[in-house]
C-alpha cells in the first residue's frame, strides 16, 4: 500500500522581499534613508517631512498595513514607498513589513535596517518575488495573487 504524499497538495510559499537578494542604495537613496533613520530616532511618528508623505505608493503601502493591523513607523512606510515602482511593489513591501512585524513587533527604521543590513531588493528581485506569489506558480487554483488572500496576511 502506497503512502500518500501530502506535500503535493500543500502550496509552496512565495519568495518574500525579506528573502530576496539585496543591493546597496544609490547615493540619493542613501541620503533619504539616513534622513528617515535620523527622523525616526529623533521624532518617531510625531513628525515626518511632508514631501515624503502622500504619494500613491505611500497610500497603498499604508492602507495595506492598516488593513493587516501592522505596527509600522511612518518613516519606514515613507522610505519604502520611494522604492516602489508599481502597485505590486507596494503590496510586496507591505507584506514584508507585516511579516517582519510578526517577528519583531513594531517595525521602525532600526528594525528595517536589521532586516536589510546590506541594502534592499532591486527592481528585478522585486519582480521575481511578485512572480513567485502568482497563484499559478504556487499551484493555487482560482487565485491570481497569493498576496490578495487572507492567508498571506495572517
Amino acid at each position: 500500500m502506497k503512502k500518500e504524499n501530502k506535500t503535493m497538495n500543500t502550496p509552496k510559499k512565495p519568495k518574500t522581499l525579506l528573502e530576496a537578494k539585496t543591493e546597496p542604495l544609490t547615493e540619493e537613496a542613501t541620503r533619504l534613508y539616513l534622513s528617515c533613520v535620523m527622523g525616526d530616532a529623533q521624532h518617531g511618528d510625531d513628525a515626518i517631512p511632508e514631501d515624503y508623505d502622500g504619494s500613491q505608493a505611500h497610500n497603498i503601502v499604508q492602507k495595506r498595513l492598516d488593513a493587516a493591523g501592522a505596527d509600522v513607523s511612518r518613516w519606514v512606510v515613507s522610505f519604502v514607498a520611494t522604492m516602489c515602482q508599481s502597485p505590486g511593489d507596494c503590496v510586496l513591501w507591505a507584506h514584508a513589513l507585516k511579516t517582519l512585524g510578526n517577528k519583531v513587533g513594531r517595525v521602525d527604521m532600526q528594525e528595517l535596517t536589521n532586516a536589510f543590513p546590506m541594502g534592499f531588493p532591486s527592481e528585478s528581485e522585486r519582480r521575481s518575488c511578485w512572480d513567485s506569489q502568482k497563484g499559478y506558480n504556487l499551484g493555487l487554483e482560482k487565485v491570481d495573487n497569493y498576496l490578495d488572500t487572507k492567508e498571506a496576511w495572517a
